[in-house]
């Protein structure tokens, strides 16, 4: 349902600047290692900075490698205030280098590629960046295991130099990806020619390398570095996989097997070459099913629960609901489960007719039962215009009209206006009248400046005509990377708060919210909500019987949770509660950490 884009992301002990002689005697390093290279399910630097700042200050990371991607450059070069931050926090402590490269730019070796000079607009913009690695590896090309090898090796190594050359001026150091076949892979027909290893390293621009040496023991990667590490004449790491993809890594390996192996790597290439720096852990796979397979990420949890509007009393969470149908439907449920949920979740679109002119249908009878019931109404507003639009005035009646129906009901409601915005136009449901070609990003999806400009238009004119009784919630999907890019800002958000679902058999609330909820945990000024989620039949038991520890023990800033009972037809996804999944939601609901229930005045 959900694109994800992968990216890769890396963390490394500093290597660049002067060249590093390391003592012939490597002190061991706690873990075996003191660089990881790593990437996350979305791993986008606004996603993920306060994540990664956390992990390298609790392992002593000293330089983060990160890429730097679409999302990311747009997002940084028009100043959104939360990728800064999310930088920010990195290069607080760390220094940061830039990951590019795609192994297509071989096919133009003296055209510098677009995403280069985007990334050196951002090095400029920002002068804290220490430098830019490229992740380019030309093994991976059809033509290098044919007839077209040769050709390869020319324009990879004509690309390195046009790297190198533009990336003088602007990049204050710059390294490249070295694989072990290039030790053994001559640039000529003549076995007596510089190996590729050689040639990559003899430009003068180029500070480092990172050998990428496959094997899942101190023997096998020894072995397979054996011809690379005599040849290595600049700074260079060894990466040691943990991937749980290929099999030829530590993927799942015990610490203590760890440390013992990489230990052994680091004291016999020392030994046989003073350029050697360190052992980095490379996953090229998300950070949960990569490196968190060999160490623990820190807690993401601050140890302080956010206070705010609508807020549950400590060591309670609401537990919500969407049931299709009229207030007698909700009813029944309730009857069926022993209580009244804490809120009622209702879906809008931008206007209740064809005619602009009229608001939305809401509130209403609905909204009127949820309140007669101890119920928080929580109504999702639809996006139904475009954001440059909606900026420009063009929907002011719209919002004014449903401004002031808000404003005569009496009660509180929970607003969301656009959720899941990190989804493209063809999500929630297709959503091609919100998408403007000429000033939202590509493939349909929204750009995030637009949208937090759309998103204070309509809170400014819900000040102006002084709506009171509005909980503001942001609301994004486990989809796109980049999600906290969309943050409207703390000023702007009451609730923050996330859709996800069992969408790939994942059987238990921390499978499902796992990734999403700790990228999300950097807002935890915030009370957070898992506004919407739903299991597969075959899992729901399994999801509801482990929640309230999952809830208390993985994710303790979590003050509400909301089950959809229903299909989606978009999807073809099933959430309905069967009989058995009904009766243990029965039991999660009568928890005492999930009895929370608001005032109503």
């Amino acid at each position: 349902m959900f694109p994800v884009r992968l990216f890769a992301l890396a963390l490394a002990t500093a290597f660049f600047g002067v060249p590093h002689a390391a003592s012939p005697a490597v002190a061991s390093a706690p873990n075996g290692f003191s660089a990881t290279i790593v990437s996350f399910e979305h791993s986008l630097v606004c996603d993920n900075g306060v994540l990664i700042a956390a992990y390298a200050q609790t392992y002593g990371i000293t330089t983060i490698y990160v890429p730097v991607g679409g999302d990311d450059i747009t997002s940084l070069l028009a100043g959104n205030p939360n990728t800064v931050k999310n930088l920010q926090a990195m290069t607080a402590v760390a220094a940061v280098y830039m990951v590019a490269g795609d192994n297509s730019w071989i096919s133009a070796p003296t055209s510098v590629p677009a995403t280069v000079k985007e990334l050196a607009q951002v090095a400029a913009a920002y002068p804290q960046i220490a430098g830019v690695y490229y992740d380019i590896d030309p093994v991976h090309l059809p033509g290098w295991n044919g007839n077209g090898r040769r050709r390869v090796i020319t324009d990879y190594l004509t690309l390195e130099k046009t790297l190198l050359t533009y990336g003088a001026p602007v990049f204050k150091a710059a390294s490249f990806l070295a694989d072990t076949e290039f030790a053994v892979t001559h640039t000529t027909g003549n076995p007596n020619s510089p190996t590729v290893l050689e040639k990559l390293q003899s430009p003068a621009g180029l500070s480092a390398t990172v050998l990428a040496v496959p094997g899942g023991s101190a023997a096998a990667q020894l072995s397979n570095a054996a011809s690379s590490i005599p040849q290595m004449t600049k700074p260079f790491s060894i990466a040691a996989s943990t991937s749980p993809y290929n099999g030829r890594g530590y993927h799942g390996k015990s610490p203590a097997y760890l440390a013992a192996n990489l230990n052994a790597v680091a004291r016999s290439v020392a030994r046989r070459n003073s350029n050697f720096t360190n052992i980095a852990v490379d996953g090229w796979t998300d950070l949960y099913n990569s490196l968190q397979s060999i160490l623990a990420q820190p807690s993401a949890f601050t140890g302080k629960l956010a206070t705010g509007r609508l807020v549950p009393p400590a060591g309670t969470t609401y537990l919500g609901l969407y049931e299709p149908g009229a207030p007698a439907q909700i009813q029944a449920f309730e009857k069926s489960i022993g209580r009244t949920v804490a809120y009622n979740m209702h879906f809008y679109e931008w206007t209740s007719t064809s005619d602009p002119k009229h608001p939305g249908a809401f509130p209403g009878s609905a909204e009127a039962d949820d309140i007669a019931h101890g119920r928080i109404p929580l109504d999702a507003w639809n996006c139904g215009d475009t954001d440059a639009n909606i900026v420009r005035g063009v929907d002011d009646s719209i919002i004014t009209a449903q401004a002031s129906a808000i404003k005569k009901f009496k009660g509180t409601i929970v607003l969301r206006w656009f959720r899941e915005m990190n989804l493209n136009d063809q999500n929630n449901p297709p959503r091609t009248e919100c998408w403007d070609p000429n000033t939202d990003l590509p493939d349909g999806y929204f750009l995030p400046q637009l949208y937090i400009e759309a998103w204070q238009h309509i809170r400014a004119i819900f000040a102006r005509e002084r709506v009171t009784n509005v909980v503001w919630l942001w609301c994004v999907a486990n989809a796109h990377g980049g999600a906290a890019q969309y943050y409207p800002g703390d000023g702007q958000v009451d609730w923050v708060g996330m859709d996800d679902y069992d969408k790939t058999n994942a059987p238990t609330m921390d499978d499902v919210f796992y990734i999403l909820a700790n990228e999300l945990a950097q807002f935890q000024e915030k009370p957070f909500m898992v506004t919407e989620t739903g299991a597969r039949a075959a899992n729901q038991v399994t999801f509801l019987d482990t929640g309230v520890a999952d809830l208390q023990q993985q994710f303790p800033w979590v003050r509400a949770l909301g089950y959809l009972n229903a299909n989606d037809p978009v999807t073809d996804q099933h959430w309905i509660l069967t009989p058995a999944g009904l009766k243990a939601f029965r039991k999660f609901a009568k928890d005492p950490y999930m009895s929370a229930m608001a005032p109503h005045p």
